[in-house]
């Protein structure tokens, strides 16, 4: 109901991730790998919804990942909107790649992504475009798991919401990557540069 009502808060996302991460259980928390910025990483966003994005995509990657797969989450803030896109899609050989939903061109907005991979056994290329419809599920024969259906329903319609865009990029045999990239405040501007602080690891616990 409230998908066009553009929200207006201010959430900090790394700080979302990080609490996210740290209310797992440690046999999960073992299984993540954060790479981000240590600055914070304001955006215009719902701190619950933000929270919902984080959960589904770490819970999707921890439950097809397999029991004892690596989920690796990256983390990079202030790009334009095509740079946003390219890291989202970081072209995996093989990879097959596309675009779940996208936001209206903006030109003065910037864009902080989020990208969540797993080294489960990847999704067909056939599979992709339905990925984020209500109640399509895949049967995952290497993990004999099989979901709702809902949890990338919700992340879509609240990246529609909050006008960003959501990826899903895939290499069979190797693992998939969900990504997020959703707009900064607009007053903030571009003020550093957070290329070398992407080398760092934050969350190997």
């Amino acid at each position: 109901m409230n998908e066009h009502v553009t929200p207006t808060a201010r959430s900090d996302f790394g700080a979302a991730i990080q609490e996210i991460v740290e209310s797992l259980p440690p046999s999960k928390q073992k299984r993540i790998k954060v790479i981000a910025p240590q600055k914070p990483l304001w955006i215009i966003g719902d701190w619950d919804e933000i929270q919902q994005i984080v959960t589904n995509l770490i819970d999707n990657a921890l439950k097809y990942g397999g029991d004892d797969g690596i989920v690796r989450i990256v983390v990079s803030g202030w790009q334009d909107r095509e740079t946003a896109l390219r890291l989202a899609m970081r072209e995996w050989q093989g990879g097959a790649r596309l675009p779940l939903t996208t936001p209206e061109v903006e030109h003065d907005l910037l864009y902080c992504t989020l990208r969540v991979e797993d080294q489960g056994p990847g999704i067909a290329r056939q599979h992709l475009p339905r990925l984020s419809e209500r109640f399509y599920r895949i049967e995952e024969t290497a993990t004999g798991k099989s979901g709702t259906g809902l949890g990338l329903a919700i992340v879509k319609h609240i990246v529609n919401r909050h006008r960003g865009g959501l990826v899903v990029e895939s290499v069979l045999g190797k693992g998939t990557a969900f990504s997020v990239y959703l707009p900064h405040p607009a007053e903030l501007g571009s003020n550093w540069s957070d290329e070398a602080a992407l080398q760092q690891d934050l969350g190997t616990p």
